[in-house]
């Protein structure tokens, strides 16, 4: 069991997701954005969440503005929620639609406390704070700072290309994780 929630971001093939279910992560993301270089497409995502069972699914939807394209989607790919750059969402998002993870540059005022954060860790504690779940989103985590914010926050991890099918190394994750592990 794992100390914190955890976001195993933009899921690009079983291998990773397998991984990640493995260490029995809370949520897994897909990015939806077509032009995005993480993009898999609609049949692969249902591929990889029909292979799993545990984590809840969620979409990547930043820089994407039209709130029908992105209902759409949530229900075509039978996800539970959003991932979101566009205060404008947050702003109209119903919350029976799904849960509402919303990426943060700055530190800014978000209203409704139903809003996950995910933020630099330089941002976490004020989020943590004002009452928000919050995910630290970063490339590198190294110990110190997981120390540092202790089970107060979750993380948002990534995985990355796999050498060749099913292979890859997950070296600097199985770290993180046995870290986390109680």
């Amino acid at each position: 069991m794992l100390s914190r929630k955890i976001i195993a971001s933009n899921i690009k093939n079983l291998t990773d997701a397998r991984y990640f279910a493995a260490w029995m992560v809370d949520f897994m993301s897909f990015d939806i954005s077509a032009n995005s270089q993480e993009f898999i497409g609609p049949d692969n995502i249902t591929e990889i969440i029909n292979w799993l069972e545990g984590p809840e699914f969620i979409g990547n939807f930043c820089d994407h503005i039209d709130i029908e394209f992105i209902l759409d989607n949530l229900k075509a790919l039978k996800l539970s929620g959003i991932i979101t750059n566009q205060k404008s969402i947050v702003d109209h998002w119903d919350f029976t639609q799904g849960k509402l993870f919303y990426v943060v540059e700055s530190f800014e005022q978000v209203q409704n406390l139903d809003t996950r954060i995910l933020c630099s860790p330089q941002e976490a504690n004020r989020y943590i704070n004002s009452g928000h779940e919050v995910y630290i989103a970063s490339k590198y985590f190294d110990l110190e700072l997981l120390e540092d914010v202790k089970s107060r926050a979750g993380l948002c991890l990534e995985g990355g290309e796999e050498i060749k099918t099913g292979l890859k190394s997950f070296d600097e994750l199985d770290d993180i994780f046995e870290f986390l592990a109680d």
